[in-house]
């Protein structure tokens, strides 16, 4: 037995003592039988555990345990070890120490090559550098470093993905190995998700210190679509929630609240909670529902006038719920009635003045949530288009019943057809 093996099996022996944990027993075991995927998967679920009597020096740990061995792991494992330190430096409140492990071993990958063995790992380990510098109150110029940290792991997230995600076969008990830095990548579904999901979550978070908050909902949308396929839970999900919220409600050109409101359960963590009527707005205006949107408004607003986003861009707020009130009411009606005169529109937008609609009809043209034809004289917009949106149960229910009507008047024109034409 060399050295390091000693000293890690004597590490994971004390910590057995100490801990009374099973966990160090499956390492030390799989350390001696020299079982690495075994013992990646082992060490991986110890370190994400949220077992609070588990009072450890996870750096020791890494230094004793998991470093001598590095060369003999999936690098894209070793990496989430790597960084799944670096969340327990953060929880125990020492972002520094955070940051200053997983840049170090950042640094380490990179003298080892001028090109990346694995752009999916440095993806990884990088969008962790950019998480755990932004949980310190960054100033403006850890922001810009951020920023060029991003810029630079954008571009390898674009190598990764072009390059091929090989799956590994879950009844498959080893894991191909190299020696040094020539080992083989292998990226499951499940880490290419992570790899995802760290980037885009590192990209929210700046963009919730930098703004504008339309760049934050679009970078909320992709971490949600990966983390559906990440094991575990988001850390704040309601805050998330209510962020994702306020970017939606101020966000310039964020018209299709239904992603969030139908597509994904991120909203329903605001249910029964103080911001209960903040998921009710949403609701609202993904309805384009004006009258439950004003009665939420004036019963919250205090609730409302606390929050200074919502404040601050309360004209953007107020033009967005008009103008899905707008394409609410032309897609509730029947596709020959959508004819609208102005004074139709001015009731169900809740308009102060007539003259109002032209400017509002214009807008929503131009924002392409309507296509047609206004008519300034005879005071009527024909509609022959309105923009897709993600429909509630209700909605997809009404859609229903017009493909039933519309197969019922298309099976009399056929009947019709066939009773009144010669046949040739």
């Amino acid at each position: 037995m060399d050295h390091n093996t000693a000293t890690a099996i004597t590490h994971l022996k004390s910590l057995q003592e100490q801990q009374q944990n099973e966990a160090f027993s499956d390492i030390e075991k799989y350390y001696e039988g020299k079982l690495w995927h075994q013992l990646t998967h082992a060490v991986l679920e110890l370190i994400s555990s949220n077992d609070v009597t588990l009072q450890m020096n996870y750096l020791d740990f890494y230094r004793n345990v998991v470093q001598p061995i590095e060369g003999k792991l999936n690098i894209v494992s070793l990496s989430r070890i790597v960084c799944g330190v670096g969340r327990k430096l953060l929880s125990a409140g020492d972002p520094l120490a955070a940051v200053t492990f997983v840049q170090e071993f950042v640094d380490q990958q990179k003298s080892k090559a001028t090109t990346p063995s694995s752009p999916a790992s440095m993806v990884y380990l990088q969008a962790h550098v950019c998480l755990f510098h932004l949980q310190q109150n960054p100033d403006a110029s850890v922001l810009e470093q951020v920023k060029e940290i991003l810029m630079e792991t954008k571009k390898l997230l674009d190598v990764a993905d072009a390059e091929p995600l090989v799956k590994a076969s879950s009844n498959s008990n080893t894991t191909r190995l190299g020696s040094g830095n020539n080992l083989p990548t292998l990226i499951s579904g499940s880490d290419a998700a992570l790899v995802h999901a760290a980037y885009h979550e590192a990209s929210m978070l700046y963009r919730k210190h930098v703004g504008p908050p339309e760049a934050f909902y679009s970078e909320a949308l992709h971490y949600l679509n990966y983390v559906g396929n990440v094991p575990g839970e988001i850390s704040d999900a309601k805050q998330l929630a209510v962020d994702i919220s306020l970017a939606a409600l101020t966000g310039e050109d964020i018209f299709n609240f239904g992603q969030v409101c139908n597509e994904n359960e991120i909203l329903n963590q605001l249910r029964n909670t103080e911001y209960s009527w903040l998921m009710e707005l949403m609701l609202a205006c993904a309805r384009g529902d004006m009258d439950q949107f004003i009665a939420i408004i004036s019963t919250h607003k205090d609730q409302v006038e606390a929050q200074p986003a919502l404040v601050a861009r309360s004209d953007v707020i107020q033009e967005k719920i008009t103008l899905l009130s707008l394409v609410h009411m032309v897609f509730e009606r029947p596709a020959q009635e959508r004819t609208l005169s102005f004074e139709d529109i001015c009731a169900a937008t809740k308009l102060a003045d007539i003259k109002q609609v032209e400017p509002l009809v214009m807008r929503a043209l131009s924002l392409g949530l309507i296509r047609g034809v206004m008519d300034e004289v005879a005071q009527e917009v024909t509609v022959h288009w309105v923009m897709a949106r993600v429909l509630d149960d209700v909605q997809l229910k009404g859609l229903a019943c017009r493909f039933g009507e519309w197969a019922v008047q298309s099976s009399k024109v056929g009947e019709y057809v066939g009773e009144h034409v010669v046949g040739l």
